[in-house]
């Protein structure tokens, strides 16, 4: 994987923070390299994820007449958790496809490693 299509990659996650759904469809759509189109997939994946998450939050908080009880604390906790869990995973793993290559076999490599068929 070539330095701009580990960019490209990057940002598919990293757009979690500016237009997440919308970024991740145009690198899934526009790419013509198979990994950049498979980082874009599992970007929008996860983008959907606290999407979701918040959506079923602002319900559950606003279904249940803004009290707070114990299910609502507990859907705060539940839904916020997992939003906030997978933006720290999408960055990270951003992070990672920066930092690191990609082997044919799918697992990633550290750059020094990378022979020169790679580039």
């Amino acid at each position: 994987m070539s330095w701009s299509d580990r960019v490209i990659s990057s940002i598919s996650y990293l757009s979690i923070f500016c237009a997440p759904f919308l970024v991740a469809a145009i690198i899934y759509l526009t790419s013509e390299d198979k990994g950049v189109q498979e980082h874009a997939r599992k970007a929008l994946w996860l983008h959907l994820i606290p999407i979701v998450s918040l959506a079923l939050l602002s319900i559950t908080f606003f279904e249940l007449g803004q009290i707070f009880n114990g299910v609502t604390i507990t859907c705060i906790i539940l839904f916020g958790g997992v939003a906030i869990s997978v933006v720290t995973m999408n960055v990270v793993i951003g992070m990672k496809i920066l930092k690191r290559g990609h082997s044919k076999s799918g697992r990633m490599k550290p750059v020094d490693h990378l022979d020169s068929s790679t580039f």
